[in-house]
């Protein structure tokens, strides 16, 4: 029963991790902190294989639901840190419509151009 309380506990520092991911960046070593092959859950899955074949199955079933939910949260915040980003690019390249206009090119035409016009 020890390792159901760590898989909800996995799930619950998952969860807070991924919430407080701010970048990109952060997501990426969120999630192979996670889910990657050296991660917290790869740990628990190698540790299940010294058990009766049906708490195998049972603990591996809820491992499996806890990396499900770990990707998908990881896929939802990735889209709104995305969004984010796209937000804040629109937002620092807008065009106040208020300002002067360019100048006008100060000079003269060629004599050439004057002649074809």
């Amino acid at each position: 029963m020890p390792a159901l309380v760590d898989l909800s506990a996995l799930l619950a520092e998952a969860e807070a991790a991924l919430l407080a991911a701010g970048s990109l960046q952060e997501l990426i070593e969120v999630r192979a902190r996670f889910l990657g092959k050296k991660g917290s859950l790869s740990g628990v899955l190698r540790g299940i294989v010294g058990l009766a074949p049906a708490e195998r199955a049972r603990l591996g079933a809820q491992a499996n639901q806890v990396k499900t939910r770990i990707e998908a949260l990881t896929e939802a915040r990735k889209a709104l840190l995305e969004q984010a980003a796209a937000a804040e690019t629109l937002a620092s390249g807008r065009l106040d419509v208020s300002l002067p206009g360019a100048a006008a090119p100060r000079g003269r035409l060629h004599p050439v151009s004057v002649i074809e016009r």
